[in-house]
């Protein structure tokens, strides 16, 4: 792979009308003497995407224009018809590898990215978002100093009307996952794209889980989190954008519901977590998906799903359902109850 010049005629310029981060340059990792690509650990990305041509370009440039001296950038395509293989094909010279074709979701695309892949350092990023400038080379810093280890920074959330807010990363532990305390509104437990692993131990402990649509990177982390230690970082590493086409806001329900699933298939609890503890928090992770059905206008799936919360931890589920939350969302969608109820 050619690494990108930021002065060479073959880089592909920003189009026309924009600026900032990544079209204009130089990026902050520009400002790093680059060192021989043997000096420091080798990075891999890689890139799964499916008709994001709007935000494809973004994504891609954010990476290259790392001026990251020892990168493996792949972007896998799912066989996009809205410009984004062109996007692709503007930047390719600059890439590790890239495939365009049918395939069977992000986790199948991105293990099928890996296969391409031989560094020491790997995340994957969603062609709707972007790292920020500088990042690699802060991963990098701190996997010199914690060699192994999962590097988690901070992450801007980019939000339909305008905010970008700021999220740290603190406490990434299995019994966090598993109870899915994941946010307390500033802090993050796990932002996927503020995450960087260690290949060698993914591939040691499996790749994702192809079956799994929207907790992969969870599931993942609870593989690896028990024989691998998590470092925590103060910089700023990606940007993650919040917009309607995203995955998790069309389905309110398939999330918690998938995390559910995972639980229940776990062959032992992770340490400092029983087997009574994990079917609790299967339950409440049932209830938050019947809630998302219920807001979707599922009324029986809802129903159902709520059944079966009762079934696997009573006490769980009932203390779930009359969390603030959940109560206030359930009462205010029964005011207005759905066609099925009709």
């Amino acid at each position: 792979m050619a690494e990108p010049n930021l002065q060479s005629e073959e880089f592909p310029p920003a189009p026309s009308g924009r600026s900032g981060w990544p079209w204009e340059t130089p990026v902050e990792g520009s400002s790093v003497r680059p060192a021989p690509a043997g000096d420091w650990p080798a990075i891999c990305i890689v890139t799964p995407s499916l008709n994001q041509a709007a935000f494809l370009e973004q994504a891609i440039r954010s990476v290259l224009l790392q001026n990251y001296p020892h990168l493996q950038y792949v972007v896998m395509d799912g066989g996009s018809a809205d410009g984004s293989v062109e996007t692709i094909r503007r930047y390719e010279r600059h890439l590790h590898f890239w495939h365009s074709g049918p395939d069977h979701g992000q986790s199948e695309a991105v293990n099928a990215g890996l296969g391409h892949c031989t560094g020491q350092i790997f995340n994957w990023l969603n062609a709707d978002d972007m790292l920020a400038s500088g990042a690699l080379w802060s991963v990098a810093r701190a996997w010199r100093k914690r060699p192994g280890a999962i590097i988690a920074g901070d992450v801007i959330d980019l939000h339909p009307d305008g905010r970008a807010v700021r999220k740290s990363q603190h406490e990434l532990t299995a019994r966090n996952l598993v109870f899915h305390r994941l946010s307390d509104g500033r802090h993050l437990v796990c932002h996927q794209p503020g995450i960087f692993l260690p290949l060698e131990t993914v591939r040691s402990v499996g790749l994702l889980r192809e079956n799994l649509h929207y907790k992969m990177d969870h599931e993942l982390l609870l593989r690896l989190l028990p024989v691998c230690p998590a470092a925590r970082i103060a910089d700023l590493l990606a940007y993650f954008r919040l917009h309607r086409g995203g995955k998790t806001s069309q389905a309110p329900y398939a999330e918690p519901l998938e995390w559910a699933g995972v639980l229940e298939k776990l062959a032992a609890p992770p340490p400092g977590v029983t087997a009574c503890q994990v079917r609790q928090a299967r339950a409440r992770m049932l209830v938050s998906a019947a809630a998302g059905a219920l807001l979707a206008g599922r009324f029986i799936q809802a129903a159902q799903t709520f059944a079966a919360a009762l079934a696997v931890a009573p006490g769980a589920a009932i203390e779930k359902i009359a969390e603030p939350r959940t109560f206030r969302m359930v009462g205010d969608r029964l005011k207005k109850p759905p066609a099925e109820l009709l």
